[in-house]
């Protein structure tokens, strides 16, 4: 069931309007998996809905300043955009629409100034295995495929570690931990520094595959000093 987009301005509680449109995303992709298309297809709507109303009202922003939560990260409106794109092409290539498939495709690809690299390559294997179906081939998206494929990040994570963060630093450590293990891929490279009255370095730029289990246990052994 979908549930109903009315929004009271007025009403004096906290705003999770991001997590609702994610959630609701992930639903319509797994009702998508399990060949309910219409369900999706209603479910995407709302999501749809919601994202407009989130762009265009002056009254409901998420900020960190208005929503105050524990462990879940505020998800930037242009994320939320591309998601929804990204499923309703999956929809459309159900539905035999490859021509619209494409369109959305190619505006999740173009949408925003935040992206999630992970929404863009799914995209782009996407648009492959169109212009494959029909015997066509592009280089420029077997191009942006390699370098998404190849692409690695370097990290520094910059952690306080004064006195005064002494009751925070369990749940540093919970973000960190989840950053490190969900965030990262296995390639990319990392750094922790903690500061107080100094700084220490306590690993360098590291690969996160080959020193898993160090990293690990350094962020785990933080303590305030």
């Amino acid at each position: 069931m979908v549930p109903d987009a009315s929004y009271d301005p007025d009403e004096q509680q906290p705003l999770f309007i991001d997590l609702i449109i994610k959630i609701t995303i992930i639903r319509a992709y797994a009702n998508l998996q399990n060949k309910k298309l219409l369900t999706a297809e209603k479910l995407l709507e709302f999501a749809k809905l919601m994202i407009t109303l989130l762009d265009k009202s002056e009254d409901i922003e998420i900020q960190d300043d208005l929503v105050e939560r524990e462990y879940a990260d505020i998800i930037p409106l242009d994320v939320l955009k591309q998601k929804y794109l990204l499923n309703s092409g999956i929809l459309f290539i159900a539905l035999n629409q490859d021509k619209t498939a494409c369109r959305h495709f190619t505006d999740c690809l173009k949408t925003g100034e935040i992206y999630d690299p992970r929404i863009r390559r799914d995209c782009v294997i996407q648009l492959q295995e169109i212009f494959e179906k029909q015997n066509q081939h592009s280089l420029s998206l077997k191009l942006l495929y390699k370098s998404f494929k190849h692409r690695t990040k370097a990290v520094v994570f910059l952690v306080n570690v004064e006195q005064s963060m002494d009751r925070h630093l369990s749940r540093v450590q919970d973000h960190l931990s989840y950053m490190f293990e969900k965030g990262l891929e296995d390639r990319d490279h990392i750094s922790l520094i903690t500061f107080s009255k100094n700084c220490r370095r306590l690993f360098s730029l590291v690969e996160k595959e080959k020193n898993f289990v160090q990293l690990k246990n350094q962020i785990t052994r933080l303590e305030a000093s």
